[in-house]
């Protein structure tokens, strides 16, 4: 039996696989507020105000993508790359969508690890109706 995904579960796999890859990884609820943030070794180097508008950015990043779901399929996830880094943002469940900033080339190792651990549990993020802000640290 599928046991579901819970937020400590994916932070658990990019702190075990990814300690050197991982810059970021935040999950924003569907009006785009930051609800749990893990860092990663790198510093997120950008000014609060900076800090805030991407989550903001980021959702719209997703919907833009969705539009192409016509003629491409429903939408898995999408990957920017950067010169310096990649972004991968991922719906996680209906209400929550999850966001990674990592290392350049590590989006497709990370996907795979991210995709492993949702076909091991139900495959969504367990909702619930109330989510409480904070920064998870797998130290």
């Amino acid at each position: 039996m599928a046991r579901d995904l819970q937020v400590e579960n994916i932070f658990n796999v990019l702190t075990a696989n990814f300690p050197a890859q991982l810059i970021f990884a935040g999950i924003i609820d569907d009006r785009a507020k930051l609800l749990h943030f893990q860092k990663g070794k790198f510093p997120l180097m950008l000014p609060i105000d900076r800090q805030n508008a991407l989550d903001v950015q980021l959702s719209l990043v997703w919907t833009i993508s969705k539009q192409l779901e016509d003629f491409a399929g429903p939408l898995v996830h999408t990957v920017l790359t950067f010169s310096d880094a990649d972004v991968i943002v991922k719906q996680i469940s209906t209400k929550l969508m999850l966001y990674v900033i990592c290392a350049k080339r590590s989006a497709p190792e990370i996907l795979d690890a991210l995709n492993k651990l949702f076909r091991e549990t139900s495959g969504k993020l367990a909702e619930k109706d109330d989510y409480e802000e904070h920064e998870w640290s797998g130290q």
